[in-house]
């Protein structure tokens, strides 16, 4: 359950909540199984917080920034993430369907078998993200950086990658001894 102090001063608003965070830069905000379904949180510093299973559905949190969270297993379906700082955030098994994610920085961001179904994340720098086991399907990557990206086991059926740096299908990488193994074979 979400910290009552933490949750009735988020109730007063993001100037509030932001100028007690600067008062407050070591403490670590609890907002667990918080409902902030709906909510304008526009350029608010989530940095940190643990949000698991939060409710955030529907919610504006463009600019906010959420470096560190913990967002596992929180319902975020249809949640505004545009432009967004989520570098080392952890999204595992988080519900992100129809989420637009447009312009954010994933850095690092740990999207494990999340459901990112048919979200925007046009523009996105995803450099070094985890999205094993991800539900990419109808995801929109046009134009992101997904260099360094882990897309193991990731359902990715429908999934636009155009202007993508590298897609999934063309990313480069270091050739290992079993590739010169399998070249000699064919020879």
């Amino acid at each position: 359950m979400a910290n009552s102090e933490h949750l009735a001063i988020l109730q007063q608003g993001v100037p509030v909540w932001n100028a007690w965070r600067e008062e407050n830069p070591a403490l670590r905000p609890d907002l667990r199984q918080a409902d902030l379904q709906g909510m304008n949180l526009v350029d608010i510093n989530l940095t940190g917080a643990d949000l698991r299973e939060v409710n955030l559905s529907q919610a504006c949190l463009r600019q906010a920034y959420l470096m560190s969270a913990n967002v596992k297993e929180a319902n975020l379906e249809g949640v505004d993430l545009q432009d967004a700082h989520l570098i080392g955030a952890f999204f595992s098994k988080t519900i992100l369907i129809h989420a637009d994610l447009s312009r954010a920085f994933l850095l690092m961001a740990d999207f494990q078998e999340a459901n990112l179904q048919e979200a925007s994340l046009q523009e996105v720098d995803a450099r070094e993200a985890n999205f094993k086991g991800a539900n990419l399907k109808g995801t929109q990557f046009q134009g992101a950086n997904l260099f360094g990206v882990n897309w193991t086991n990731a359902l990715t059926e429908g999934t636009m990658f155009s202007d993508a740096t590298p897609s999934p299908s063309t990313e480069s990488r270091v050739p290992s001894i079993c590739d010169a193994d399998v070249q000699a074979r064919k020879l």
